[in-house]
């Protein structure tokens, strides 16, 4: 009997081990590595969420004071640290973690730095010790994507057998230990030149009889910030019209409203952020739409206005990252499908609209925000 093998067609974030931003410390001692890894954090900390993952070298305290715990990545700024022993992993469960399970636990953060003794990232950080290159050689195979050198004290120069095996070396920054802040410039760039492109998503309506209107309207809206305007429906529903100013996609998570549409964009391209906007809406004119692009922050899992009465987010007009993709699957799997309940709950930005713009007495007006407020162009 003839058997059909099914591919999966589903498409997989650019994600690294643990996360889209990750760098293996690599090149000297465990110490070494995450003193670098500490001073590291410290100094982007207060832009970034950040993770640290490393070994557990000696027995400690697990009770002890952690927030006083010098040797302890949280005590330096980080808000997550996970120490691997042979025995346990830290914070605290008495398992191994693989490497999904992990990259769960960092699924938030920003940015992750890892011992590169115990762990491999997809980015590298070289710590160079003269003294320690006989163990650095043994872990060639883990150096293919150097972002940066860091040079320790008494170590000048990047050594014959690191030449040989990076032949991009000489574009890579280099800095000495002593001066971390350049480091913390070469990292921080890189990061932003990561920052996800933004694609705007046109959450439409039905029931409106001047829907097609209102996708063109706000597709319209987006076009100033976003290259690409998607408009998410069944594939039987597809309308074909002149659409050359968005896009159709399938709606993969049915009968979910407004987050089944938000999730069929993010399975269909998971490494874009989506700017999502309500065809109901209407008093979110030029002003409000810069307003919200211009505060965007990546750092959070989405950018979105706070109702001047309620103080609850208003999904209908949001910037979604892509870190909010598998936090909105986690909500799913627990039941939950209302937008505005996950931003609450969550790590996001939360805006204030402006006293002078007409949406905020429009909003103060209403008994609850019921998210219907048609847009205005």
């Amino acid at each position: 009997m003839k058997t059909t093998t099914l591919i999966s067609k589903l498409k997989k974030p650019d994600n690294g081990r643990f996360g889209k931003n990750e760098f293996a410390i690599i090149g000297s001692t465990c110490y070494n590595n995450k003193r670098l890894a500490f001073e590291l954090i410290e100094g982007l900390s207060e832009q970034y969420h950040i993770g640290y993952l490393g070994s557990e070298s000696q027995p400690e305290d697990i009770y002890a004071d952690i927030n006083n715990d010098t040797y302890s990545a949280l005590s330096h700024g980080a808000e997550t640290e996970i120490l691997d022993n042979s025995t346990h992993t830290k914070a605290i469960f008495r398992k191994a973690f693989s490497a999904h399970g992990l990259r769960l636990l960092m699924m938030e953060k920003d940015l992750v730095f890892v011992d590169g003794n115990y762990y491999r990232a997809s980015q590298q950080i070289l710590l160079l010790d003269q003294r320690h290159y006989s163990s650095l050689k043994q872990r060639l195979h883990k150096i293919n994507n150097v972002k940066l050198i860091v040079l320790e004290e008494g170590t000048k120069e990047v050594p014959d057998f690191l030449k040989r095996h990076m032949e991009n070396w000489d574009r890579i920054p280099i800095c000495s230990i002593t001066n971390t802040e350049g480091a913390v410039h070469v990292i921080s760039k890189l990061i932003k030149e990561n920052t996800p492109e933004i694609w705007g998503l046109i959450d439409h309506h039905a029931q409106d009889h001047h829907y097609i209107q209102s996708i063109r309207h706000c597709s319209q809206a987006l076009k100033v910030y976003c290259k690409r305007r998607l408009v998410v429906k069944p594939e039987k529903e597809r309308i074909f019209f002149n659409s050359s100013q968005f896009t159709f996609i399938p709606e993969t998570f049915k009968n979910l409203g407004a987050m089944g549409k938000l999730l069929s964009a993010f399975r269909q391209n998971p490494d874009k952020a989506y700017w999502v906007l309500d065809t109901r809406y209407q008093r979110f004119d030029q002003e409000i739409l810069q307003l919200l692009h211009e505060e965007r922050d990546p750092a959070n899992i989405a950018t979105v206005f706070a109702h001047p009465k309620t103080g609850m987010p208003i999904p209908g007009a949001c910037i979604w990252e892509p870190k909010a993709y598998p936090l909105l699957l986690t909500y799913l799997a627990q039941g939950i499908d209302n937008l505005s309940s996950i931003l609450l709950n969550s790590q996001v930005k939360l805006l204030e609209i402006p006293d002078h713009n007409s949406l905020n007495d429009d909003l103060k007006q209403k008994e609850t925000d019921d998210n219907f407020l048609l847009f205005n162009l």
